[in-house]
């Protein structure tokens, strides 16, 4: 990190978890910065869609990008009218997208599917921090669809893609210190996303829609999703660019 970006770290730490002043803490979460360590991390928590997300579980930090997607799924799902759906947040980590659709619609119910415990956790304490209750919210513990036979309206996804095969290319920070349960997907990028295409269609009732991030990262693999998509069955699917004209989702 330069100067630049701890001196706009340290300005939200200050005022996030210090409330304006200096505590005797602050010197030492300063270093934990220069060290690389996410701002999430050390603040404590982070903001998405409105809702605040714990992440003293040390789960995935959510991003600006996936934010910005789940709100155009957000406005999609608006659009469309219905009442009482079901939603799916496969992958969840630390729950922020399924509790934005939560935020979002009062009458929705979300199903949280993670498999690994301190996603759980995590997901358990931001629903709580949230104030969302067990008749809106459930938390699975599966490997993807391993333990899950319900149906949903709408299915969002964030899985690991980023390739084992570019490690050496990741940001220091994440590597460092997030899960790479949540990052890495195989050698190519692909293996969880087309575990999870398999069986997807199954849990999808009429008229469902799906929205999964993906962030090509090696020139190859829309090519090779697209070649899936079609051998597996699908035949309505778009990719989709972000704000800064990178493809983010599909």
């Amino acid at each position: 990190k330069n100067f630049r970006d701890v001196y706009g770290e340290v300005d939200v730490l200050l005022r996030e978890k210090y409330k304006g002043r200096i505590g005797s803490g602050i010197f030492n979460d300063i270093k934990r910065l220069w060290a690389t360590e996410p701002l999430g991390y050390v603040v404590g928590h982070t903001s998405f869609c409105g809702a605040k997300i714990d992440l003293s579980e040390k789960t995935i930090v959510p991003r600006p990008e996936t934010e910005w997607w789940v709100l155009k799924a957000v406005s999609e799902i608006s659009q469309d009218k219905k009442h009482g759906f079901r939603c799916l947040d496969m992958f969840a980590g630390s729950g922020c997208v399924g509790i934005a659709i939560l935020k979002f619609f009062d009458d929705a119910q979300v199903d949280f599917v993670d498999i690994d415990d301190k996603a759980i956790r995590q997901i358990e304490k931001n629903l709580k921090i949230n104030g969302f209750t067990a008749d809106r919210a459930r938390i699975v513990k599966s490997d993807i669809f391993e333990n899950i036979n319900d149906q949903y309206n709408y299915i969002l996804a964030n899985p690991p893609y980023v390739p084992e095969s570019i490690k050496n290319r990741v940001f220091t920070s994440s590597l460092k210190y997030e899960p790479h349960i949540g990052l890495f997907g195989g050698r190519d990028g692909c293996g969880p996303l087309f575990l999870f295409l398999k069986k997807a269609r199954e849990h999808l009732n009429a008229g469902g829609k799906m929205w999964i991030e993906f962030v090509e990262i090696l020139s190859y693999q829309r090519e090779t999703i697209e070649a899936f998509l079609l051998e597996a069955g699908y035949g309505n699917f778009i990719f989709e660019n972000d704000e800064s004209g990178r493809l983010r989702y599909l």
